[in-house]
């Protein structure tokens, strides 16, 4: 995200102009996942968009940090500029809204999900990703089949499961805003795994293991190789 996504010149135009900008590390908060350790200057490896739910969380609160849109994991350049125009959007129709304005927030989140083609049943529904949701179906060949955006037609392919969970992303991500619009930035903090969950994830890419002789592969080695106790690295306690 610091090197691809919030360089892209659209994304820094629109936060330089629209939004104040501030930045959380999460490291050690139980909002986090585990990741491969890698050099800042390290190149950016290929990610697929919704990827890192945990390692990142993209909030758009208003002046009195209440939060009226979210987007977790991983986002390309181009689709962290969509997310920027739509919270925008938001923003500005509650303005002009100031005694609904939690009623204006759950609505645009709704609207959207009707534009990208998600069905009344799906909306409004707490986050459980073992759904029919998320699978397509009961039968296990389904997976990846679900949701457009498989071109090889294939069960099972990569671009269609990529595409499945950057989606279930959007739709977790909008039913959270929807359930509870405007929620405060303190009350978020106690319980951010009403957000990315509760579980136990991890994060890697090409760019820390590319290559098991390169130094990038080596120093990824060495992490998994110091991962003794996984449930202790893990622990979001």
């Amino acid at each position: 995200m610091r090197t691809v996504s919030f360089s892209h010149p659209a994304v820094q135009k629109t936060l330089d102009q629209d939004f104040v900008s501030t930045f959380t590390d999460t490291t050690g908060d139980p909002t986090a996942g585990a990741s491969f350790k890698h050099s800042p200057r390290d190149n950016a490896g290929p990610c697929g968009n919704g990827a890192g739910r945990q390692n990142v969380q993209t909030i758009f609160m208003t002046p009195d940090q209440e939060i009226f849109h979210v987007t977790t994991g991983f986002l390309s350049g181009e689709d962290l500029a969509k997310e920027l125009q739509f919270a925008k959007t938001t923003f500005d129709k509650m303005q002009k809204n100031p005694r609904s304005q939690k009623a204006v927030c759950s609505q645009m989140q709704v609207a959207r999900l009707k534009q990208l083609g998600f069905k009344e049943s799906e909306i409004g529904q707490p986050e459980n990703m073992l759904t029919q949701h998320f699978l397509g179906g009961p039968n296990p060949k389904d997976f990846g089949m679900k949701f457009p955006g498989n071109q090889s037609g294939r069960p099972n392919s990569a671009a269609g499961i990529f595409d499945q969970i950057n989606r279930q992303r959007t739709l977790k991500d909008a039913n959270y805003v929807i359930a509870q619009p405007l929620r405060p930035r303190q009350s978020f903090e106690q319980d951010p795994g009403q957000l990315v969950g509760r579980g136990k994830s991890f994060f890697g890419t090409n760019s820390s293991m590319n290559g098991l002789n390169g130094s990038n592969g080596l120093q990824g080695l060495k992490d998994l190789q110091g991962m003794k106790d996984l449930n202790k690295l893990f622990d979001r306690r």
